[in-house]
């Protein structure tokens, strides 16, 4: 099997700067392991659980798309977790610091545009 046969060359260079943001975020956020687990802490119980499980879900699919096997699956979880760490870090109505409620919007919004990047590769590998 050859990744990317038939692929245009433009769209398989997008496919794999997308997984690789990921991946290049998983090791960041992993680096910062007791931030995060103290940040999900505050919502959710059993925080390290809930951080590996994303971690996974995080790692698995930026792996399917950059190497264009079952991109479609690989663009599904990372959409699930691309919605779900929105909704656990990137609350910014819910933050009363001006310049902190703004440096989340920004977050929250280049999230919204990485979820439709990851909708244009399900479709693209789901052959639309």
């Amino acid at each position: 099997m050859r990744f990317y046969e038939g692929t245009d060359p433009v769209l398989a260079i997008g496919q794999i700067l997308i997984g690789g943001f990921f991946i290049v975020m998983l090791i960041k956020n992993f680096r910062i392991w007791d931030y995060n687990v103290n940040r999900i802490g505050e919502t959710l119980p059993f925080p390290a659980i809930v951080l590996v499980g994303g971690f996974v879900i995080q790692g698995i699919g930026a792996v399917l798309v950059i190497l264009d096997v079952r991109a479609d699956a690989g663009a599904v979880l990372l959409m699930i977790f691309t919605v779900a760490a929105t909704a656990l870090f990137h609350r910014f109505w819910s933050m009363p610091d001006p310049m902190r409620r703004t440096y989340h919007m920004l977050l929250f919004s280049s999230n919204v545009a990485l979820f439709g990047g990851l909708l244009m590769i399900f479709a693209l590998a789901r052959g639309a």
